[in-house]
Protein backbone atom coordinates (compact mmCIF):
# COMPACT_ATOMS: atom_id res chain seq x y z
CA UNK A 1 0.00 0.00 0.00
CA UNK A 2 1.32 3.44 -0.96
CA UNK A 3 1.58 5.87 1.90
CA UNK A 4 0.40 9.46 1.52
CA UNK A 5 3.24 11.94 1.78
CA UNK A 6 2.46 14.72 4.28
CA UNK A 7 4.10 18.13 4.57
CA UNK A 8 3.33 20.36 7.56
CA UNK A 9 3.52 24.14 7.06
CA UNK A 10 4.02 26.26 10.20
CA UNK A 11 3.44 30.01 10.46
CA UNK A 12 6.06 30.98 13.02
CA UNK A 13 4.37 34.22 14.07
CA UNK A 14 1.00 32.67 14.83
CA UNK A 15 2.71 29.80 16.64
CA UNK A 16 4.88 32.10 18.75
CA UNK A 17 2.06 34.44 19.76
CA UNK A 18 -0.29 31.57 20.61
CA UNK A 19 2.37 29.99 22.85
CA UNK A 20 3.25 33.39 24.35
CA UNK A 21 -0.41 33.96 25.32
CA UNK A 22 -0.47 30.58 27.08
CA UNK A 23 2.49 31.75 29.19
CA UNK A 24 4.08 28.31 29.29
CA UNK A 25 7.77 28.99 28.68
CA UNK A 26 8.89 25.44 27.80
CA UNK A 27 6.54 25.40 24.78
CA UNK A 28 8.70 28.06 23.13
CA UNK A 29 11.22 25.28 22.39
CA UNK A 30 8.57 23.08 20.77
CA UNK A 31 9.89 20.32 18.48
CA UNK A 32 7.76 20.89 15.39
CA UNK A 33 8.70 17.59 13.73
CA UNK A 34 7.52 15.66 16.79
CA UNK A 35 4.35 17.72 17.00
CA UNK A 36 3.51 17.17 13.32
CA UNK A 37 4.18 13.44 13.72
CA UNK A 38 1.34 13.22 16.24
CA UNK A 39 -1.19 14.23 13.59
CA UNK A 40 -0.35 11.70 10.87
CA UNK A 41 -1.77 8.21 10.49
CA UNK A 42 1.36 6.00 10.60
CA UNK A 43 -0.25 3.15 8.67
CA UNK A 44 -1.31 5.29 5.72
CA UNK A 45 0.80 8.46 5.88
CA UNK A 46 4.43 9.45 6.12
CA UNK A 47 5.71 12.86 7.24
CA UNK A 48 8.20 14.01 4.62
CA UNK A 49 8.78 17.61 5.67
CA UNK A 50 7.90 20.28 8.20
CA UNK A 51 8.43 23.81 6.89
CA UNK A 52 8.67 26.71 9.35
CA UNK A 53 8.11 30.25 8.02
CA UNK A 54 9.29 33.25 10.04
CA UNK A 55 11.52 36.35 10.12
CA UNK A 56 13.96 37.73 12.65
CA UNK A 57 13.01 40.94 14.49
CA UNK A 58 16.34 42.72 13.92
CA UNK A 59 15.38 45.60 16.22
CA UNK A 60 14.89 43.29 19.24
CA UNK A 61 18.38 41.91 19.83
CA UNK A 62 17.66 39.49 22.70
CA UNK A 63 14.54 38.20 21.00
CA UNK A 64 16.46 37.78 17.74
CA UNK A 65 19.17 35.74 19.52
CA UNK A 66 16.59 33.42 21.08
CA UNK A 67 14.77 33.07 17.76
CA UNK A 68 18.06 32.28 15.99
CA UNK A 69 18.82 29.54 18.54
CA UNK A 70 15.33 28.08 18.09
CA UNK A 71 15.72 28.03 14.30
CA UNK A 72 19.09 26.25 14.68
CA UNK A 73 17.40 23.64 16.89
CA UNK A 74 14.60 23.20 14.34
CA UNK A 75 17.11 22.57 11.57
CA UNK A 76 18.84 19.86 13.61
CA UNK A 77 15.45 18.17 14.06
CA UNK A 78 14.89 17.91 10.27
CA UNK A 79 12.60 20.97 10.01
CA UNK A 80 13.05 23.11 6.90
CA UNK A 81 13.04 26.86 7.50
CA UNK A 82 12.05 29.74 5.26
CA UNK A 83 13.17 33.04 6.73
CA UNK A 84 11.69 36.22 5.33
CA UNK A 85 12.09 39.88 6.16
CA UNK A 86 9.80 42.40 7.76
CA UNK A 87 8.40 45.13 5.54
CA UNK A 88 9.49 48.60 6.46
CA UNK A 89 6.69 50.68 7.86
CA UNK A 90 6.80 54.39 8.49
CA UNK A 91 4.05 56.14 10.42
CA UNK A 92 3.67 59.88 10.05
CA UNK A 93 1.39 61.92 12.29
CA UNK A 94 -0.10 64.97 10.57
CA UNK A 95 -2.09 67.72 12.25
CA UNK A 96 -4.66 69.14 9.85
CA UNK A 97 -7.19 71.87 10.49
CA UNK A 98 -10.64 71.26 9.18
CA UNK A 99 -12.68 74.30 8.12
CA UNK A 100 -16.38 74.42 8.77
CA UNK A 101 -18.73 75.39 11.55
CA UNK A 102 -16.08 74.62 14.13
CA UNK A 103 -12.35 74.38 13.83
CA UNK A 104 -10.90 71.17 15.14
CA UNK A 105 -7.71 69.24 14.76
CA UNK A 106 -7.60 65.72 13.52
CA UNK A 107 -4.71 63.34 13.75
CA UNK A 108 -4.11 61.36 10.59
CA UNK A 109 -1.99 58.23 10.70
CA UNK A 110 -0.48 57.49 7.33
CA UNK A 111 1.19 54.13 6.79
CA UNK A 112 3.57 53.79 3.86
CA UNK A 113 4.70 50.36 2.72
CA UNK A 114 8.15 50.64 1.22
CA UNK A 115 10.07 47.89 -0.55
CA UNK A 116 12.80 46.31 1.58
Amino acid sequence: MNQQRVICFVDGFNLYHAIHRLDIAHLKGLNLWSLASVFIRPKSQILVDVIYFSAYADWLLQSKKRHYQYVKALITSKVSTVMGKFKRRIEIALNASISGVSMRKKKLMLTLHLPC
